[in-house]
C-alpha cells in the first residue's frame, strides 16, 4: 500500500508540473482540464490475478458521448477507431462513449501523462463525427 501512495503523489506532482487546472475531488481523482475534462487515477488491484504482481496503475479515462444506444454500427465504428489508437481505447459502457488509457505509474514519465491526456482531449475534439453518427450529448459543451 505504501507503492501506491508514492505513486499517487508523484502523479500528483507530475500533473501540477503539467497542468494549470488540475485538482484532486473527493473520490481519488485528479481531474485535468486540458481542452475536455480528464480524470486521472492511480489505483492497485487487491487481488491480483495468480502469479502476477499488484503494482500502482494509472487510469486515464474521459466521457466522449452521453445518451448513446449500443449497436452493432457503433461497436464496429469504435472499433475502427480503436485500430488507430495505440495509447488507450475507446468503448460503450452504460450509454456512453468512453477514451480510456492505463500505464503503470511507478516509473511514469511526465510527457507520458502529458501526451495521454493530450489524445484523450483530440478524441473528444473528434468525437463530434461519431455524435452525427449515433446520437448523444457531449458532457462538456
Amino acid at each position: 500500500m505504501q507503492n501506491l501512495l508514492a505513486a499517487r503523489e508523484r502523479v500528483e506532482s507530475l500533473l501540477k508540473e503539467s497542468f494549470e487546472s488540475m485538482v484532486a475531488d473527493e473520490h481519488g481523482w485528479f481531474i485535468v482540464v486540458n481542452g475536455v475534462v480528464v480524470r486521472v487515477r492511480v489505483r492497485q488491484h487487491e487481488d491480483p490475478p495468480p502469479g502476477a504482481t499488484a503494482v500502482p496503475t494509472i487510469w486515464i479515462e474521459t466521457g466522449l458521448l452521453q445518451g448513446v444506444s449500443k449497436s452493432p454500427e457503433l461497436l464496429d465504428a469504435l472499433n475502427e477507431l480503436n485500430a488507430g489508437v495505440a495509447m488507450g481505447r475507446l468503448y460503450w459502457s452504460e450509454r456512453v462513449v468512453m477514451f480510456s488509457a492505463s500505464m503503470l505509474a511507478e516509473n511514469v514519465a511526465a510527457i507520458e501523462l502529458r501526451l495521454t491526456i493530450g489524445l484523450a482531449a483530440a478524441i473528444f475534439a473528434e468525437s463530434s463525427r461519431l455524435q452525427d453518427a449515433f446520437g448523444g450529448e457531449r458532457p462538456y459543451g
